[in-house]
């Protein structure tokens, strides 16, 4: 087996990490270097065990029986929320992550990115607390930042107005802001083509932009909706928006069409539980609290039991998922179109866990 400089590099930063069990301990060389080269599809999964300030990043082979050796680590401020996602040129890891203490900590986190065996670099400060990095069709990221407003009047029902933007980086650090807002809250709801797709709230109105990635020109999409929506996800295939909102008649799955701005009503719902995701297909992937099951398509049936499924990466014939069941840490597993085979992954023990990719 041929060892790369990138293999070498993994095991020097995964016998830094500390690691205190047997199941965090380095692999040698040559599994570093079968995991990293590539000998299947590989799912990357993010580590982080309660109250500890670092976060493990394993790439883990599908079909494998144990957890793979730990890829690299990023430290954070303990407890911190960390999210990822795996860039388009598929060896970038970028990462947000909480970083800085503070009585108001909605803008606490940093934004990092880290080539797959190297140490993380951080990109920028003041971005969204729990927010997830949006990878770019050119090989970037884009997140949300912002600087907190004043506090709203004493028995005011105003919403606070932050300073909000949207900002792209590439994997250098190079810099554009994209978007300004004077507002509630932005939300990252996705990309299609070269148009990001924002939620904006203010006080009492909400409406969906699309931004082009390139310079940030602006076109709405819908220009008022109940501000109540979310659980958003892009069909790429269909060139639509799905996301859940709710409005006086109670809860609704709605679509937007990006090209033309036309909204469907695709059904009524009976409460909050019923959480959607676009289905590869025009499938919808729709939760009660039972499990997710796919609507409109072929997919899975609850195969991990009552819970919520979340679409999170979808790969060709794979789509990586994560199961949550309320007051317990959530599962990423993934499902195989081609066998239609739901796979569960070995998993770290006591530690919360998400999917950020899949390599081919």
């Amino acid at each position: 087996m041929r060892v790369s400089l990138v293999a070498c590099a993994l095991i020097a930063i995964a016998c830094s990490t500390g690691d205190r069990s047997d199941d965090r301990r380095p692999g040698s060389m040559q599994q570093l270097a079968e995991i990293v080269e590539g000998t299947g599809p590989r799912a990357i999964v993010l580590s982080t065990r309660p109250g500890d300030s670092v976060t493990q990043v394993r790439l883990q082979p599908v079909g494998a029986r144990t957890p793979s050796p730990v890829t690299l680590s990023l430290s954070h401020w303990p407890d911190g929320e960390v999210r990822g996602a795996l860039l388009q040129d598929d060896a970038h890891l970028a990462l947000v992550a909480e970083t800085a203490p503070g009585a108001d900590r909605s803008f606490a986190a940093s934004l990092w990115v880290a080539r797959l065996g190297e140490a993380p670099r951080q990109l920028a400060s003041d971005v969204v607390v729990a927010s997830r990095p949006l990878p770019l069709p050119d090989g970037g990221v884009a997140v949300q930042r912002g600087h907190a407003g004043p506090p709203p009047a004493a028995g005011s029902d105003e919403l606070r107005t932050d300073e909000l933007t949207i900002d792209a980086y590439d994997v250098d650090g190079a810099h554009t802001e994209l978007h300004r807002f004077s507002g509630y809250t932005t939300h990252l709801a996705g990309v299609l083509d070269k148009e990001l797709l924002v939620y904006r709230v203010t006080h009492r109105h909400a409406d969906i932009v699309a931004l082009d990635s390139d310079g940030g020109a602006l076109r709405v999409l819908l220009a008022d909706l109940p501000a109540m929506a979310r659980d958003f996800s892009v069909d790429a295939d269909a060139g639509t928006l799905l996301f859940a909102n709710h409005d006086d008649a109670g809860w609704f799955v709605a679509r937007l069409h990006v090209g033309s701005g036309h909204l469907d009503e695709v059904m009524r719902t009976t409460d909050m539980r019923a959480t959607p995701g676009s289905w590869p297909g025009g499938g919808v992937l729709l939760n009660d609290g039972a499990g997710g099951r796919v609507l409109f398509g072929t997919g899975p049936d609850r195969p991990l039991g009552p819970g919520f499924d979340e679409v999170r990466v979808r790969r060709g014939d794979w789509v990586g998922l994560e199961h949550h069941v309320p007051g317990a840490f959530s599962e990423p597993w993934l499902f195989q179109r081609s066998s239609e085979r739901a796979l569960r992954l070995p998993l770290t023990a006591g530690a919360r866990h998400s999917i950020a990719g899949v390599l081919p």
